[in-house]
């Protein structure tokens, strides 16, 4: 067994060299993966100003204004409504993560990946960024609307607030919407990103798994190259291959010239 053994130990010292070649497949690896977009920024531009009135879903009158909304994304992205209305246009089997199972994992993933923003003094930006371009594109254009369609609500609750109370309307310079033409609309397209990287944490494991099995091909080159070497390394293997016994061995002169040096 020590035969072998030193013999395998051998053929691995012949291909020492070519030791670093096992992490030439996890760099094609990682080369292919970041040639590929694995990360989509989904977003749109509307045009609304901070002091419109957003109604709210869980009562029938009040509303809030966007600026409060803006520090409050969960009002709109996680409200219970627009989840089941959401989960009802997912494409079955489309997605990213596969079929979603539940409005629950719908609501992490939104949660995980939407973004509410103010970019100017009157855009607004809502924003997707994931791995899914599908779903990014679904939810960026669902809440666009569903933020339109809660603005012209909260208008319309402010008017008939207002009139029941008897207040007149505010100037539109205060209000930031007029009676006939609210201020909040889509601007421009729905812009999409993609987004490539050489490294990912989830890259980590493949990239494990890959390495190990370039060093155990590696080990096993090591093996059959000497396996297929047809020279004799000792009398040992000289007397097992013939079957006969040795009588004596002519020494190695150059071996015994550096002894003699040494």
């Amino acid at each position: 067994m020590r035969y072998y053994a030193v013999r395998y130990l051998h053929g691995l010292k012949k291909i020492l060299k070519w030791f670093p070649v096992i992490f030439l497949p996890v760099l094609v690896y990682l080369l292919m993966a970041a040639a590929r977009p694995d990360r989509f920024l989904v977003s749109q531009n509307i045009s609304a100003q901070g002091t419109i009135p957003i109604s709210l879903s869980n009562t029938p009158v009040d509303c809030m204004t966007l600026s409060k909304l803006l520090k409050q994304p969960r009002e709109l992205f996680l409200d219970d409504f627009s989840l089941s209305e959401l989960f009802k246009q997912i494409p079955k089997g489309d997605s990213f993560f596969g079929e979603i199972s539940g409005i629950e994992e719908l609501k992490n993933l939104i949660e995980a990946g939407m973004k509410l923003k103010m970019t100017g003094s009157d855009q607004v930006l809502i924003e997707y960024m994931g791995p899914d371009l599908v779903l990014g594109k679904l939810c960026v254009a669902y809440f666009s609307q569903r933020l339109i369609t809660r603005s012209k609500d909260g208008i319309m609750r402010t008017q008939r607030k207002n009139k029941i109370s008897g207040i007149s309307e505010e100037p539109p310079s205060r209000a930031g919407f007029t009676p006939s033409n609210p201020s909040v609309s889509l601007t421009g397209e729905l812009k999409v990103q993609e987004q490539r990287s050489l490294w990912r944490t989830n890259r980590l494991t493949p990239s494990i798994e890959v390495l190990l099995i370039s060093l155990l091909c590696w080990c096993v080159t090591g093996g059959i190259v000497e396996w297929l070497e047809p020279s004799f390394f000792s009398e040992r293997q000289v007397s097992r291959y013939l079957n006969i016994p040795v009588i004596g061995v002519i020494p190695d002169l150059g071996t015994l010239v550096e002894r003699v040096l040494i």
